[in-house]
């Protein structure tokens, strides 16, 4: 949905939060279950009060798990609070270091320095990202924005080209 890729399909928006309800509040899969269907709402249907929700439950409930940290900055961030995208993200970086999924927390920080104006600090994270995992599109995407906005319109020209293959 918010990508506005491939067809629409209706999300049964209930199901998913019965399956979640089905589980224990002690479970300890249950902030990664709440983080995930608000990323996956957010995503594929544009429920952003809802994924909003869940999201900050979920890191209420583990507030050092660094998926839930980058989901919430992002969610922040479509909210338009950068200060409060910028804390969870500073926090997402101190916990999730050595993290196999750093790539995209990089792109996250390339987000939100390009909201912020930051060109250059958004290059270099949307760089780091394409450095963790050369192929992970959005780092791509963000880089050839940092570069057009930089005034190199050849190098974000070459950036779309990597994009298209």
């Amino acid at each position: 949905m918010n990508e506005q890729l491939g067809t629409f399909a209706q999300i049964d928006t209930d199901r998913l939060l019965n399956c979640l309800a089905g589980l224990s509040s002690a479970d300890p899969l249950l902030p990664v279950c709440q983080s995930m269907l608000g990323y996956g709402l957010h995503m594929l249907s544009g429920e952003n009060d809802l994924a909003f929700h869940l999201i900050e439950n979920a890191a209420r409930l583990a507030p050092n798990f660094a998926l839930n940290l980058d989901h919430l900055a992002v969610m922040h961030l479509v909210r338009g609070d950068l200060d409060q995208a910028e804390a969870a993200w500073r926090r997402l970086n101190l916990v999730g270091q050595n993290s196999p999924w750093r790539y995209t927390y990089d792109v996250t920080g390339a987000m939100i320095h390009l909201m912020r104006g930051d060109m250059r600090q958004s290059l270099y994270f949307a760089n780091q990202s394409m450095f963790r995992k050369p192929r992970y599109l959005a780092a791509l995407r963000y880089s050839m924005i940092g570069l057009a906005l930089s005034d190199r319109p050849a190098d974000a020209a070459r950036m779309l080209n990597r994009i298209r293959v």
